[in-house]
């Protein structure tokens, strides 16, 4: 696979993607079908039959044992710049023996469909509308692949105006370390461009100022909306039209007011205003994720006083989830998707222990989680996102 400039005069970059070894006079890999997304990066899909020496990442389903080939899907990370390394971000087998993949396409969130042939052990879901083979060589198929790679934890602090981002949820250093913003500023994270990494930016209460922090090429640009919300505002960030490119919003805790902005994410003085609704109450802090996954980020609440969460599937400020106790007085709320199944869930910062607490269900815990592990110290701020762009894979 290869990216050339607009000209054709230049290499972005130029690789192979294969393996070796094969079972068969046929060995080798096909290329079928090349889609991009609207970050840049590239999602091919075809045939190999190299076995289990085709480069794999992220593996939805480990090449069939005993088979002459199988289909394949790959993501390529965007280059940034001429004779630039791109990532391979994800690489899977797929659809069980003599699988081929010919054609594939792109929602706007990245989720990949592939068609093609298989034979009978194509790995169905339990409610497809056709689940068993219907005899002959091969039946042809229909996947979508989900581009939903797991979230993970990171601490602000306000001290030293520092991002620590880690990308796995377990006790560790950093693996990364941002310093951006000045004192006084409220920490916001999100995907700024669609490029599948969220980004660190903060927001200034006495301005009504965001600044976000995004890639450009190698190095970083800042880009600045001013005049949105009014002083003493809380910042959120969240996906509100299902685009794949996170944007601003503010709360207002004295009268429970919510403004989210669809952006675009560009230099703007006082962004649309394009969802206004009230949803909590004085004191409340307010958090946003994809409750049900259907791919909108929507508001939440965690209601300090009792420790209570109360989560939102639409933007006119009705409870769609039975409000939920979890945590303990005096610890902080944080969102994410933990799990990598397209559905964000809740979780708990203690700031007097470093610890954390995430949930992969969004009911009442009592301070329990399925993740709970120390990261942080006293004064920090939780946060949460895909740092990385890759998802979480199992250790050995």
């Amino acid at each position: 696979m290869a990216k050339l400039n607009a000209d054709g005069t230049a290499l972005f970059y130029c690789s192979f993607l294969g393996g070796a070894n094969g079972n068969t006079s046929a060995d080798g890999e096909e290329g079928l079908g090349i889609a991009i997304d609207s970050a840049g990066n590239a999602y091919v899909t075809g045939r190999t039959t190299s076995g289990d020496s085709f480069p794999l990442a992220a593996v939805a389903q480990p090449f069939p044992a005993g088979v002459t080939g199988t289909a394949f899907l790959a993501k390529v990370g965007a280059s940034v710049s001429n004779n630039s390394t791109p990532k391979l971000l994800y690489s899977t087998t797929f659809g069980g023996r003599g699988a081929k993949a010919e054609a594939i396409a792109l929602d706007p969130r990245g989720n990949a469909y592939i068609t093609g042939f298989a034979a009978g052990d194509l790995p169905t879901t339990a409610f497809a509308f056709q689940t068993k083979f219907n005899g002959g060589e091969t039946d042809g198929f229909v996947a979508k692949i989900s581009t939903t790679f797991d979230d993970t934890i990171g601490g602000y602090r306000p001290a030293n105006n520092q991002f620590l981002l880690r990308n796995s949820n377990t006790a560790g250093a950093p693996d990364k370390t941002i310093t951006f913003g000045v004192a006084g500023d409220l920490p916001v994270t999100g995907d700024w461009d669609g490029n599948g990494v969220d980004d660190v930016g903060v927001f200034r209460p006495g301005s009504q100022e965001f600044q976000l922090r995004l890639p450009n090429g190698r190095s970083f640009t800042t880009i600045t909306l001013t005049n949105f919300g009014q002083p003493g505002d809380l910042p959120v960030a969240g996906d509100w039209n299902g685009d794949g490119i996170d944007t601003p919003g503010v709360f207002t805790p004295a009268t429970g007011q919510w403004l989210l902005t669809n952006g675009p994410n560009t230099n703007n003085t006082t962004p649309p205003v394009n969802f206004n609704f009230t949803f909590g109450l004085n004191g409340d802090t307010p958090l946003a994720g994809d409750w049900n996954g259907d791919g909108f980020d929507t508001p939440g609440l965690f209601r300090n006083g009792i420790a209570q969460f109360i989560l939102s599937n639409g933007f006119q400020g009705t409870i769609d989830i039975p409000p939920f106790l979890f945590g303990a007085l005096g610890q902080l709320p944080l969102a994410g998707d933990w799990d990598g199944d397209g559905v964000a869930t809740i979780g708990v910062f203690n700031p007097n222990t470093g610890t954390m607490a995430l949930n992969n269900i969004n009911s009442s815990g009592n301070g329990n989680g399925d993740l709970i592990f120390n990261f942080g110290q006293s004064g920090d701020l939780p946060l949460a996102g895909d740092w990385d762009g890759q998802p979480t894979l199992p250790t050995n």
